[in-house]
């Protein structure tokens, strides 16, 4: 038989399993990759191309992965005639030459970042949003009011429903389901508690 335990087991491991984008995207015009990135990662890497442009980092701080940066940029914006391909001795690397287009594709790059900061944080909040819901849910189920549950359970799924998240709020919405339906078919529902939050020590029932 289900019981108010379940409830929470299920609210247990859904929780933190989504806090944001955790999944492969292709965003913006590079294509950006934001799995397992935070909106807050996203906005140092939006103030790192913006000191870039600034030229407030010198040429040689830059680095192999942010000049592939820079040089994917420039292709995208068509702008091959500013690169050029280093001797032998430099691993005959693609580097963008001149500052002004460097900065041109650095300014852009911070403009990829800042969106995905923007982007990242919204998700953030509606994993954020799930969660609250989740929690409603099970406080609702304690209480024994299963409209309210529900509503709050479905809310949850609505909501990472819109990404291509875990779905982790969806096994506490069935679990739910069930204990609301034996309520409906018995009148009252087995709930177990104990200090230890430890099932079998005490039992309660709440009356539909």
């Amino acid at each position: 038989m289900t019981t108010i335990n379940d409830v929470c087991t299920a609210y247990e491991e859904a929780k933190g399993r989504w806090a944001g984008c955790n999944w492969s995207t292709h965003c913006g015009i590079l294509g950006l990759d934001l799995d397992s990135i935070s909106s807050g990662q996203a906005q140092r890497n939006a103030e790192r191309w913006q000191a870039i442009a600034g030229d407030e980092a010198a040429y040689d701080e830059i680095t192999v992965k942010e000049e592939t940066f820079l040089v994917d940029m420039a292709a995208h914006l068509h702008l091959r005639g500013a690169l050029i391909c280093l001797g032998e001795d430099q691993g005959c690397r693609l580097v963008v030459r001149g500052n002004p287009a460097r900065r041109f594709c650095a300014e852009s790059l911070a403009r990829e970042w800042e969106f995905a900061s923007v982007w990242l944080t919204e998700i953030e909040s509606d994993a954020h949003w799930a969660d609250e819901e989740g929690q409603k849910a099970v406080s609702s189920a304690e209480d024994g009011d299963w409209q309210h549950a529900l509503a709050h359970a479905s809310q949850a799924c609505m909501i990472e429903g819109g990404y291509d998240a875990p779905r982790p709020w969806r096994s506490l919405k069935k679990v739910i389901e069930r204990l609301a339906r034996q309520a409906g078919a018995s009148g009252a529902v087995a709930l177990e508690w104990d200090d230890d939050n430890e099932p079998g020590h005490f039992w309660r029932s709440f009356h539909a």
